[in-house]
């Protein structure tokens, strides 16, 4: 119990984190911008507490007007315990540069994410190593090649009953290793309302709204996204 204690202790700290700008630095004003983000997964269990996952999400911005981007989510859940459960993938990434066209990159995670549960409540911890976040289709963005990001998302839900569950969770990201100069530890938070439904035993739909606050650069990004979701599980 303590030690979980202490891991949402750190991550709410995580979550309050903010940039700090270099002395010689001008501000500029934040870019804000509004989007809808869509997804569907795939999952299927193997064995009890092993499951495959395939996910696909797609975003437009510049106020829904623009296809941005795709990605492609491969990967292995697994969950030894109640309390804790693991996870890895490979993931491919298409994006649509404002210059360049149709250009993409991957990367590969694994995370460990940690969870109490309370009555109706549930608490979770998931604590994400990610390679390659890194905006690399704009080569004045890289920064000494490949870039490693820790990434910790508190989320808190509240199953009203056995079809419709709330959710709130707030997320931050860290990179770590060398940064770009001028650029803090903090490298993007996001903030999610959101609300579930299992309309069937293997079928379930989300609407959602996210703040995100991209603050990697000296002009941040503020995105006030509207998003909808679909998760079908198999059973093999």
């Amino acid at each position: 119990m303590i030690i979980r204690f202490l891991i949402f202790v750190f991550c709410f700290v995580a979550l309050v984190s903010t940039q700090a700008q270099d002395e010689g630095a001008t501000p500029l004003l934040p870019r804000k911008d509004a989007a809808v983000w869509g997804y569907y997964e795939l999952e299927a269990r193997v064995t009890k507490g092993l499951w495959v996952h395939y996910k696909n999400q797609f975003r437009f911005n510049e106020n829904i007007t623009r296809f941005d981007y795709t990605f492609f989510d491969v990967g292995v859940d697994y969950q030894p315990y109640s309390w804790m459960s693991l996870s890895g993938a490979y993931v491919l990434n298409l994006k649509n540069h404002m210059q360049r066209g149709l250009l993409y990159r991957y990367q590969v995670y694994g995370n460990v994410t940690f969870k109490h549960r309370f009555r109706a409540f549930r608490i979770s911890s998931r604590n994400q190593f990610q390679t390659n976040i890194e905006d690399v289709f704009v080569t004045t963005e890289i920064y000494n090649g490949e870039s490693i990001f820790y990434r910790n998302k508190v989320a808190a839900r509240w199953y009203m009953n056995q079809r419709w569950r709330f959710q709130a969770s707030g997320e931050a990201y860290f990179r770590l290793g060398p940064r770009p100069p001028g650029e803090d530890y903090v490298y993007r938070q996001r903030y999610i309302l959101g609300l579930r439904h299992r309309f069937s035993r293997l079928d379930q739909i989300e609407v959602y709204y996210l703040f995100q606050n991209q603050i990697r650069q000296r002009r941040p990004d503020h995105i006030f996204v509207v998003g909808i979701g679909y998760t079908r599980s198999f059973r093999f």
